[in-house]
């Protein structure tokens, strides 16, 4: 099965904005449902174009802004621990905020994942000689101590994300692994819905990290 993130288009404006969004909303943690019912603090932004989906530079490690017909294109589909909220606001009339809520980092083999930390520059990436432990805690330790206070390092692993053998991640069409990768991605079969049902403002970026191995 092949696995995409899904992300808006890279080369629009932001285009909602926030307007006295609570704290609620700012302060949610990303692995924890929304509590509220509705959010009324998203509007659009009236110089830009209106597409399916929707960028907003605030909320874009929550998850996306979506339309309707995004909602109704994941009807049917096996969407793990994906909420939708609606949007109250005459300008973005049944839209809906898509949170990628799972957190998959107690999921997966880490001795066979085998992570590295790397790091990338402009002109080229180097796996760094840093011991790591194959476990979670260790890996978001190294997270934590080595990725979040430099944009030039990362956690990559380089036989491609491997899962423990009760976990089939095949079943999943909609995801995030949280942590030291917090993309959302969506099914090969997900994807080619959205692309049949003409879903705009949005690109698939096909990713090669799972249980596909890296060479460096």
């Amino acid at each position: 099965m092949k696995y995409y993130s899904l992300i808006t288009n890279r080369d629009s404006n932001f285009q909602t904005q926030l307007d006295q969004a609570p704290e609620l909303l700012l302060k949610k943690n990303l692995y924890s449902e929304f509590l509220g019912t509705k959010i009324s603090s998203i509007v659009l932004d009236p110089k830009e174009k209106v597409t399916d989906v929707l960028s907003n530079g605030t909320l874009n490690l929550k998850g996306h802004i979506v339309s309707k017909k995004v909602h109704d294109a994941s009807k049917g589909y096996n969407l793990f621990k994906v909420q939708f909220v609606d949007i109250s606001n005459q300008d973005l009339p049944a839209y809906k905020f898509m949170f990628f809520n799972s957190d998959l980092t107690e999921m997966i083999d880490y001795e066979k994942s085998n992570f590295k930390l790397m790091k990338k520059t402009p002109l080229k990436e180097k796996v760094l000689d840093f011991n790591i432990a194959p476990s979670r805690e260790s890996i978001l330790d190294v997270y934590k101590n080595e990725c979040v206070s430099s944009i030039f390092k990362k956690l990559i692993p380089l036989n491609g994300y491997v899962f423990k053998s009760d976990f089939q991640l095949e079943e999943l069409d909609a995801f995030r692994i949280g942590h030291f990768d917090k993309r959302f991605y969506i099914s090969e079969r997900l994807k080619e819905n959205f692309v049949k049902m003409g879903i705009t403002g949005c690109e698939y970026i096909e990713q090669e990290l799972f249980n596909t191995p890296r060479n460096i």
